[in-house]
């Protein structure tokens, strides 16, 4: 549903006209009520769906749990919603992923013993994995309310490589809207020696320049010029690499 309301906030004034059709606005604006209202109640359900084997589940109620913990600006309920993110990875043994939820879990509070064992877990789950010499993958930087920006790197060539970067800024309103602003930019850049690489803009937005820094394990990106980004959306600041497949869609399905 949060896709759905994504595209609605991006809709020209002529697209929303049609929302207050008699009939239509309903079946468009309408929305389930969620399973659980609260951070405790959705951190009930998803530990009852961890324990039955229904991962999916707990993982989209955990992510309830997050918003609820994150609107309350509760920093230690935000961790404990966090690492149950990581556990419900590290059960389906994707350990990248949990990686990034746990260190958020430790940015929130980073007393926080559960954060720790976690994150014994996930290095011995990656005790074997090496990353590889290319720089094809998915990195992510959290956007807030379980929203992640991406960078996703793909058709690589030589030095050359695809990419498309997805970048967010999170509103008050954000559980009935989605997100207040958004910025999508695909281009193509070459890799230096130094594993470094710039994106100059076209023609549209000619000032625009992104400068990626790239290491084994992440990238970090500094932002100069009008990139046409919504008001508000940066794309600098470091990005934790949560794949190594290649894709240039950065589809939410791939995000933590």
């Amino acid at each position: 549903m949060i896709i759905h309301q994504r595209a609605l906030a991006c809709m020209g004034p002529a697209a929303l006209f049609i929302l207050f059709i008699p009939g239509i606005a309903q079946a468009r604006t309408s929305s389930p009520k969620p399973p659980c209202d609260s951070a405790a109640s959705c951190n009930q359900l998803g530990t009852q769906a961890f324990k039955r084997g229904d991962i999916p589940a707990a993982i989209q109620l955990f992510k309830l749990q997050v918003g609820y913990a994150e609107d309350a600006q509760d920093a230690k309920q935000s961790a404990a919603a966090y690492n149950n993110l990581a556990l419900a990875y590290m059960r389906e043994r994707d350990y990248l992923r949990a990686s990034a939820w746990t260190r958020l879990a430790l940015q929130a509070d980073s007393k926080s013993q559960a954060a720790k064992h976690n994150l014994i877990g996930i290095q011995k789950g990656l005790a074997h994995h090496r990353w590889p010499t290319n720089i094809g993958g998915t990195y992510v930087q959290y956007a807030g309310r379980t929203q992640w920006n991406s960078l996703c790197v793909s058709k690589l060539q030589d030095k050359g490589f695809h990419f498309r970067l997805l970048a967010y800024r999170m509103g008050a309103a954000w559980r009935r809207y989605g997100p207040a602003a958004l910025g999508d930019l695909k281009g193509e850049a070459t890799l230096t020696a130094e594993d470094d690489a710039q994106y100059k803009g076209a023609a549209d937005f000619p000032t625009c320049h992104i400068e990626m820094k790239f290491t084994p394990n992440g990238v970090t990106l500094e932002q100069q010029g009008d990139c046409g980004f919504g008001h508000g959306v940066r794309a600098a600041g470091h990005y934790e690499r949560i794949n190594t497949v290649g894709n240039d869609n950065c589809d939410e399905h791939g995000l933590p």
